[in-house]
């Protein structure tokens, strides 16, 4: 049977687990910075708090089902991983921390502004490519 997952990677953070994370956390930081929600060092560690804490009970929860039903659980293993993911979010935190420009993709209103007849050569290209 194939093994699907990917390595945590703690101490690489070009690869696997490690990168996905911080990929995802600094798309969502983002996001949320360019929606107007203000963030800085203090609200990023409330928040990576929250997500701990959380992620405790559900890992609490996971065992004692585990040792309900007889199943194997590594909670050791699973807190471990926990703790590699919230220093994963801080590093995601770190790269994007700062000023900074909106990094989301501009509004068909701002491109058709911003390129007059947009539309005809979007229209003349996908021709050009289906020909």
């Amino acid at each position: 049977m194939a093994d699907f997952h990917q390595d945590v990677s703690p101490d690489d953070g070009s690869k696997g687990l490690h990168r996905m994370v911080v990929d995802i956390a600094k798309f969502y930081m983002n996001y949320m910075r360019s929606h107007g929600f203000p963030l800085d060092d203090s609200v990023v560690d409330m928040i990576l708090h929250s997500y701990y804490e959380n992620a405790l009970g559900c890992i609490k929860s996971y065992s004692d089902d585990a040792e309900v039903n007889d199943l194997a659980f590594d909670r050791h293993q699973e807190e471990l991983t926990l703790r590699h993911f919230r220093g994963f979010l801080w590093t995601a935190w770190e790269q994007i921390k700062g000023p900074h420009e909106s990094t989301l993709i501009p509004s068909w209103n701002r491109v058709l502004y911003s390129i007059p007849g947009i539309y005809s050569q979007l229209l003349e290209a996908v021709e050009k490519d289906n020909s």
